[in-house]
């Protein structure tokens, strides 16, 4: 796809189509430049849903900036530059397309923001019934969960002393689940290499990937943090790591193989096994 068309513009019929070719190694290595950037932005807005907001914002702004210092040739029969009116449009467009990304992640931000006051809420909660038998291994009735799932949407503080275990226990995963919307889950980003991960050191690392400050990396340590305290009763509420990870590991991961999908709950019952040390 030519940046023309990409960016919706069709050049004036004195003008030729714009090309890559040139006769200098400036202009082949600037308009490359460009043509690669075009590629990539093309491949990341593919699917908006995602893509990462400040990935699409890095490139655009790369390609806001090649576009402005390529110098300004006069158009021959070798070399077609994309003439200075296409050339405003196009800026106009990255200026556009910037915007819509800022918008779009700090809408982004704020969502993954209330899930995590969300889930803090009723971590809090479920932290007094973790000596409780069969905890995580029971759920609530469909009409409470809904119940409590509206409640928490509308205010994250809401109280929740007065809510059953089993429901409490049910929207935690239903929110763990849905973190990432419908075709994604909270460690995607990382989970090949997690399937991956052979020892504790390299699960470390793996996990750090999602970098200390992000949402996923403060939810994932907020669950894998209230299973390990859970699994420390295991001796009155009967869930140890392994039945903590089978109940739990499901709502982390989004793998369509059934097969591979099992070597998830290892990786969990380590996780929840080495938290201080994974998450220190």
């Amino acid at each position: 796809m030519t940046l023309f068309a990409f960016l919706g513009i069709r050049p004036r019929a004195s003008e030729p189509s714009f090309d890559i070719s040139g006769p200098t190694k400036n202009k082949k290595n600037d308009s490359t430049e460009i043509e690669q950037l075009t590629k990539e932005i093309i491949q990341l807005s593919g699917d908006v849903s995602k893509a990462s907001p400040s990935q699409l914002e890095t490139k655009y702004s790369a390609f806001r900036e090649a576009v402005k210092k390529r110098e300004k040739f006069t158009c021959d029969e070798e070399w077609a530059i994309l003439p200075i009116e296409a050339e405003k449009q196009s800026l106009e467009f990255i200026d556009d397309k910037l915007s819509q990304i800022k918008a779009k992640l700090s809408e982004t931000n704020a969502h993954k923001a209330h899930v995590l006051k969300k889930l803090g809420s009723l971590r809090d909660v479920l932290l007094t019934h973790v000596t409780e038998e069969g905890i995580f291994r029971l759920s609530g009735g469909t009409s409470a969960i809904i119940s409590l799932a509206g409640r928490l949407e509308k205010d994250p503080k809401a109280d929740l002393n007065k809510e059953s275990r089993d429901t409490l226990v049910s929207v935690f995963k239903q929110i763990v689940k849905g973190f990432g919307g419908e075709h994604s889950s909270l460690l995607e980003k990382i989970q090949e290499e997690l399937l991956r991960a052979s020892d504790i050191t390299t699960l470390k690392s793996v996990v750090k990937k999602l970098g200390f400050d992000s949402p996923e990396y403060k939810i994932t340590k907020l669950v894998i943090g209230l299973l390990s305290e859970t699994a420390k009763s295991s001796g009155t509420n009967q869930m140890d790591p392994i039945k903590l990870a089978i109940c739990m590991a499901q709502n982390l991961f989004s793998i369509a193989d059934p097969i591979k999908a099992l070597a998830t709950t290892p990786i969990v019952q380590s996780m929840i096994e080495n938290y201080s040390e994974i998450f220190a």
